[in-house]
């Protein structure tokens, strides 16, 4: 048995065919907008008002 296992390693899978180095999307559009905002770093801005009161308050 632990000759089989040692020389099958590699083969084996455990967690069926799914790869769990590839990230899993989020079904709704507006959680994946906001997870790729979040990974680019940049904040998101709802509205023109707060769009120019974040600007404004960046000039001071």
């Amino acid at each position: 048995m632990l000759r089989f296992v040692a020389s099958e390693w590699e083969a084996l899978s455990f967690f069926g065919d799914e790869r769990s180095d590839e990230p899993k999307l989020a079904k709704s559009p507006k959680r994946r907008q906001r997870e790729a905002s979040k990974a680019l770093g940049n904040p998101a801005v709802s509205t023109k008002v707060q769009a120019e009161a974040s600007s404004i308050r960046s000039a001071f």
